[in-house]
């Protein structure tokens, strides 16, 4: 006898017999909902009900009101000799510059105005009137060169700190806002040593920012020697605009 026959009897056998095999409730793993979907706009509400809000709000009060006492701690060293450093301000746009225009029959579209890769130079359209100071709140001599220094030009100056020291005590002392640096300032304009002035350039310079940093003794002298269009009222001159341009 074939032995194909006999495993074909010997598998229809256990197909007819009764499975030995037995169902076992598991029962409920995990949180269920009903299977109709739920309204997630009660679910959120729910949530939000369980939620502390005077605690949160007690946190972010105490936050907002310490913020200035919690900037971050700079280290930002002196120099021996006055000393510049030149700095191109020009930014590659990572992506067009769109601007809307209007076509011979009156319709509106978006065109491109700058390209994506171009590279922009802010100082061949623009000249800055004002030169921020950096400065370290925490020296005596700073502060009395930075004082001495707007009380002679108190509108072409900017303070900035860079210690991370509270800016308040310093803006109500002198009568005039005093700015802290950001992380995202000195990214973009790198203090090598204060006290610095950081301002536009001029002649062979006029499309770079210097970066001035003073030895001491520090004078208010200093600042003109290094940025020779402060001791001008008003706007740089404009041709220096137009060699700009023209670059």
């Amino acid at each position: 006898m074939s032995i194909k026959p006999i495993l074909s009897i010997a598998a229809g056998l256990v197909l007819l017999a009764p499975s030995a095999v037995r169902a076992t409730n598991l029962g409920v793993q995990g949180k269920t909902w009903p299977i109709i979907e739920i309204d997630m706009r009660k679910f959120l509400a729910e949530q939000a009900a369980r939620v502390n809000w005077s605690h949160v709000e007690n946190r972010l009060r105490n936050s907002a009101e310490h913020y200035l006492e919690n900037l971050p701690k700079r280290d930002i060293p002196t120099i021996g000799s006055t000393t510049t450093r030149w700095i191109d301000p020009s930014i590659i746009l990572s992506h067009n510059i769109l601007a809307p225009r209007q076509n011979k029959k009156g319709q509106w579209y978006w065109a491109v105005l700058y390209p994506a890769g171009m590279r922009f130079n802010p100082l061949s359209v623009d000249r800055p009137t004002q030169a921020m100071l950096f400065f370290d709140s925490a020296s005596r001599a700073q502060r009395a060169f930075v004082r001495a220094a707007l009380e002679k030009y108190p509108d072409r100056l900017m303070p900035v700190d860079v210690d991370g020291n509270d800016p308040q005590p310093l803006t109500k002392s002198w009568g005039r806002p005093v700015f802290e640096a950001t992380n995202a300032m000195l990214a973009r304009f790198p203090v090598f040593a204060v006290p610095a002035l950081l301002y536009p350039g001029s002649g062979p310079e006029r499309l770079r920012l210097g970066m001035t940093a003073f030895g001491p003794p520090y004078s208010v002298s200093q600042l003109a020697a290094a940025w020779t269009e402060l001791a001008q009222n008003g706007a740089p001159a404009q041709k220096e605009i137009a060699h700009a341009n023209q670059r």
